[in-house]
C-alpha cells in the first residue's frame, strides 16, 4: 500500500511573491497614482495650492485620515467577502476574518479553495470600486480624495501583484490566499469533468 497521501494526486502550485517586492510595487503605483492626479488638477484649475490643500486635509488631519483610511480597507474587504459569497457561493462561515498587527490592515479570505476566475475577482474589483472616490476630488474640489485613493492602492498592491501573477492561470483551477507567504495557492479542481 502507497503512502502517497491523497492530496498528492491533484496539482499544486504555489505562485508567491518577496515582500520586499511588494512594497517597491505598492510605493510606485500609489506615487505614479497620486503623482498623475495631482497633475491633471493642476492643469484643470492652475491652482498652486492643490497638493498644500490635499496633504492639509488628509494627513495632517490625522483623526480623520485614520477613519477614512481604515473605512476604505474595511470597505475592500467587505466587497471581497460580497464576490465571495455570490460568485463563489460561500457561506459566512466559511469566510476568515482576520486583522494583521504587522501592516495594521483587515483581510477576508475564504477558508477553502475557490475558483480562479471568481478569486481573481476578489483580487481586483475591490480597489477598483474603492478608488473611484478620486473623483470626489474633481467634482468637489476635495484634494485629499487623491491622498486616500493612493493610501488605498498602496496597501491593495499585494492583491494587484497577486491578480498579475495569476492572470494567465486556467480558470478551471481553484485558488486560496498562501498562509505563509505572500501570494497564491492553485489546485487542480477535482470536480472539473470537462
Amino acid at each position: 500500500m502507497s503512502n502517497q497521501s491523497e492530496n498528492d494526486y491533484f496539482f499544486k502550485k504555489e505562485i508567491t511573491f518577496s515582500h520586499n517586492i511588494g512594497l517597491l510595487y505598492s510605493f510606485l503605483a500609489s506615487v505614479g497614482w497620486i503623482t498623475f492626479h495631482f497633475a491633471i488638477l493642476y492643469a484643470i484649475n492652475k491652482h498652486n495650492f492643490i497638493i498644500q490643500n490635499a496633504f492639509e486635509n488628509s494627513i495632517l488631519k490625522i483623526e480623520y485620515f485614520v477613519l477614512i483610511f481604515f473605512l476604505g480597507l474595511i470597505l475592500q474587504e467587505l466587497i471581497k467577502s460580497i464576490i465571495i459569497i455570490f460568485k463563489a457561493k460561500v457561506k459566512l462561515q466559511h469566510l476568515k476574518f482576520e486583522f494583521s498587527m504587522s501592516s495594521l490592515t483587515p483581510s477576508i479570505e475564504c477558508k477553502y479553495p475557490i475558483s480562479v476566475k471568481v478569486y481573481k475577482y476578489t483580487l481586483l474589483l475591490p480597489v477598483l470600486i474603492i478608488i473611484q472616490i478620486v473623483w470626489l476630488s474633481y467634482f468637489f474640489s476635495l484634494y485629499e480624495f487623491v491622498v486616500y485613493s493612493a493610501f488605498w492602492i498602496f496597501f491593495s498592491m499585494f492583491d494587484i501583484i497577486s491578480f498579475i501573477l495569476i492572470r494567465k492561470c486556467d480558470n478551471n483551477y481553484l485558488a486560496t490566499f498562501h498562509t505563509s507567504s505572500l501570494g497564491v495557492v492553485l489546485y487542480e479542481n477535482p470536480f472539473n469533468y470537462e
